[in-house]
This record gives structure tokens, C-alpha cells and sequence, in this order.
């Protein structure tokens, strides 16, 4: 039988194998790496600095984002919350940028919300398929200005919020019948 340490925990566990893999040095390429393989390098890279990561299609992104969230959480120690604020995905809109059609509300949605965490500094790493990159996006400040977190409980201006919505080329009608 095996001794056991009991002062072993999955995050010593994970930043020993990326420490005796090498994944923690400052070398830009990394190749014959498994996809799980790639998520660590990238979790144990991003900790010491803010890391972007493009991959070839959105199911890659999709695959890295939940490895990486997995040992980015574990080496960390963070809480679930935590590791959805700072493991982030950059999502394609899935649709040609060159046929004028909206973007589903869900992916626009999840893109703003990732705009707006590079923009506020709290991402640590963020996930993006090639095609997510294609589109142009609104300039950091900008992002900043049109912004609002609305939190239960808090108050805020109708007025307000109907000039930001207005800013960010909303239309009041009534009655409303869909998003946006």
C-alpha cells in the first residue's frame, strides 16, 4: 500500500502536474498537448497573467471553456461564482457578419457581458472561436458608458435606464412583443 499525504489537495496535485509537465513556463507553444492537457497549460498560464485563447471552431471553445474552468476553479480555489467571472467564454453570433441578420439575444447577450468584463478588468481568461473575432465590437470606454448592473433590490431611475437603453440604439415601443 501506498503512503498517503494527507496535506495533498487537488489544487497542490494540479500545480505539481503543471509544474513537472513544464506547462508553467513562459514558452508560447505548446503542441501534442490532449485538449484536457491544453486546458491546464492554459488555466496555469492565465493565473500569472490575463489570457486569450482562440480556437479553430465554437465546439472547441465550448469543450476549452469547461476543462479550463475546471482547473482554473481547482488550482485557484475558487468558489463557482468566481470562476464564471473570471473563466469566460468570447462566443461566436452564429451568423454571417455580411447577411445584416441580429445575432440570437443569448450570444449577443453573452459577448456584451464579456466585452464588459475585459473592459472592467476582472476577466481573467477568456475563451473565443476564430469566428468570434470576426465581428467589430464597441471600444472599452464605450462599453464601460453603456453599462449597468442592475442588482435586486437596488433602485434606479426609469428615466435613466431608458436614456442608456435609448444610447444603446433600443426603440421604446409600445407594446412590446419582443426583445430588444
Amino acid at each position: 500500500m501506498l503512503p498517503v499525504a494527507t496535506s495533498l489537495t487537488l489544487s497542490t496535485l494540479l500545480r505539481s502536474a503543471a509544474n513537472t509537465a513544464d506547462l508553467a513556463t513562459e514558452t508560447n507553444i505548446k503542441s501534442g498537448l490532449s485538449p484536457s492537457a491544453q486546458a491546464l497549460a492554459v488555466a496555469t498560464a492565465s493565473i500569472s497573467a490575463p489570457l486569450l485563447v482562440v480556437l479553430p471552431t465554437d465546439a472547441e471553445a465550448d469543450q476549452m471553456l469547461s476543462d479550463a474552468r475546471f482547473f482554473y476553479g481547482s488550482i485557484q480555489n475558487l468558489d463557482k461564482t468566481n470562476v464564471l467571472r473570471e473563466v469566460i467564454l468570447f462566443p461566436s453570433p452564429e451568423v454571417d457578419p455580411y447577411r445584416g441578420i441580429s445575432p440570437h439575444l443569448d450570444r449577443a447577450s453573452a459577448r456584451a457581458r464579456t466585452l464588459v468584463a475585459l473592459a472592467q478588468g476582472t476577466a481573467q481568461l477568456v475563451i473565443a472561436s476564430a469566428q468570434a473575432l470576426v465581428w467589430r465590437v464597441s471600444s472599452p470606454s464605450r462599453m464601460l458608458c453603456a453599462t449597468i448592473e442592475l442588482v435586486v433590490g437596488s433602485t434606479f431611475s426609469p428615466t435613466s435606464l431608458g436614456d442608456l437603453l435609448a444610447d444603446g440604439g433600443f426603440l421604446p415601443e409600445d407594446p412590446v412583443d419582443e426583445h430588444g
